[in-house]
């Protein structure tokens, strides 16, 4: 039995939008693409609550003889939606059972289920009624955490429960099956709410709380790891949960305060396109130059309302700015045909999520998606800019310092980010008139660098300020090639 595999399951969207229904969380990272493209993940994860009923379900049919005791979980690594999870029994006996997830051979989460010895008995669920659920997430700030208490309402019916997990439904109880799948909600809609990350859980079957609802309240919170421990309790249980208060979208400085540091005709006659403009990095970029007089051009692969939201500010402001849908990974001269204006110089700050879930081997695949977005993409798009226009351009080119510190689980990334240096110092050989420029960045405050605990970081317009200007300059200069110094970019390694 030990190695047997309980559950195999692919999450998909529609997964997502039912356990929605079911436990009533909502919360963005599960269910929005484009939120979730926010945060440092990059893309939207399963609920691990929906693991944890999948792999009940799973186990149900093998010990559902058995009452069960006790349900420890602890969730190590995200998993995305469309990823295959797989779990399967690490050890059993009659008092114990043990349960690995994993995806891609790598683990991430464990569930420790202790088993009564006892027969399971005949388990009367009840009613309870069903309140509507709001499925807007709770905004809060970390210290308003402290000591808050409260009831989370269940979202589906018994007989949805019923339906959705049949087998741990009878095993455990459609009510305390509902209670459980209300952990997610209070965790991603309740407490910490929208900025949330379940952790780990622990109940105990033997004991039960008195209200018709699931009860919690904060015992612990800790700044340095912001994180939180509650109590929980509701018919059919009692134990605790831990979850992380994970970093909010990073907002970028204002035009107004950006422009402060900016002569007001510093970058006037300048036009520039920016790739990956609408958020970030290349959303700094295009203030700073909007700021100095230029004409940006920022360019958006899925987040268009993001884009547009920047351009309103600019213009509002009254600068100059453009907007235009660019995906790297598809052709790039059909996708410039309605560019009126020839860059003077581009930006290139294309990329996909960095931050991944990785085991120890080297991820082939993750390395090609990180190539087809620093090498493919940037030669790409300069070669058809050349072709579109036949004229000299400044291509800026931000490598990453992670190539000289190799940060844990990010070999790929570093390799590919390499590689783009390479083609960064030959580029001006193959398509002659183009001049680039290339900088190793330190760490800034992005939605891709965020993370729990709080990281050394430059602001970004320290950095990124000289280098718009050393773009500028080369712009002046006759003599194409690769230029990587007196950029004024404070050194943090």
């Amino acid at each position: 039995m030990v190695g047997q595999i309980l559950v195999e399951k692919v999450f998909a969207p529609d997964d997502q939008e039912r356990f929605a229904q079911i436990s009533g969380d909502w919360n963005p990272l599960h269910i929005d693409a484009l939120a979730a493209r926010r945060t440092q993940f990059g893309m939207r994860l399963v609920h691990g609550m929906h693991m944890v009923l999948r792999c009940l379900e799973g186990a149900a049919l093998e010990f559902g003889s058995l009452a069960p005791a006790a349900l420890k979980v602890r969730f190590l690594k995200p998993v995305y939606v469309g990823e295959l999870m797989t779990a399967r029994i690490v050890s059993s006996d009659q008092n114990e059972l043990r349960i690995q997830v994993e995806v891609d051979g790598v683990k991430v989460a464990t569930l420790r289920l202790s088993l009564s010895g006892e027969p399971t008995g005949v388990i009367d669920d009840g009613r309870w009624d069903v309140q509507p659920v709001t499925t807007v997430a709770r905004d809060l700030d970390f210290e308003a955490l402290n000591g808050r208490r409260g009831e989370v309402a269940f979202a589906a019916s018994p007989g949805a429960i019923g339906e959705a997990f049949p087998e741990a439904g009878r095993w455990l109880g459609r009510r305390r099956l509902a209670a459980l799948a209300g952990l997610s909600r209070l965790v991603g809609m309740e407490c910490p709410g929208t900025h949330s990350l379940f952790s780990a859980l622990a109940v105990d079957f033997r004991r039960s709380g008195d209200g018709s609802e699931l009860s919690f309240a904060v015992t612990d919170t800790d700044v340095r790891f912001r994180s939180v421990k509650m109590k929980v309790a509701a018919k059919g249980f009692a134990g605790t949960v831990e979850a992380f208060f994970r970093a909010p979208p990073v907002a970028q400085s204002p035009i107004g305060e950006i422009a402060k540091r900016v002569g007001r005709d510093e970058f006037r006659g300048q036009c520039a396109l920016i790739v990956g403009g609408s958020r970030g990095l290349g959303e700094v970029v295009a203030k700073i130059i909007a700021a100095g007089g230029g004409h940006p051009i920022i360019t958006y692969s899925v987040g268009r309302a993001e884009a547009e939201g920047i351009a309103r500010e600019l213009t509002n402001w009254g600068a100059l700015c453009e907007v235009m849908r660019f995906d790297v990974r598809e052709p790039a001269l059909a996708q410039l045909t309605a560019m009126m204006t020839a860059p003077m110089q581009l930006y290139y700050f294309a990329t996909s999520p960095i931050s991944r879930r990785k085991g120890r081997s080297f991820d082939s695949a993750l390395f090609q998606e990180f190539i087809a977005f620093y090498v493919d993409g940037f030669n790409n798009i300069c070669a058809a800019l050349q072709s579109r226009w036949g004229s000299n351009f400044v291509a800026f080119y931000p490598s990453s310092v992670a190539i000289d510190e190799r940060p844990e689980n990010m070999t790929e990334y570093a390799m590919a980010k390499a590689a783009g240096e390479i083609l960064c110092a030959d580029l001006p050989n193959l398509y002659p008139g183009v001049r680039v420029i290339r900088e190793r960045l330190p760490r800034m405050p992005t939605d891709l660098t965020a993370t729990i605990l709080a990281g050394t970081s430059v602001p970004a317009i320290d950095v990124l300020l000289p280098l718009v200007r050393l773009v500028q300059e080369a712009g002046v200069t006759s003599n194409p090639g690769t230029a990587q110094a007196d950029s004024g970019v404070p050194d943090t390694r």
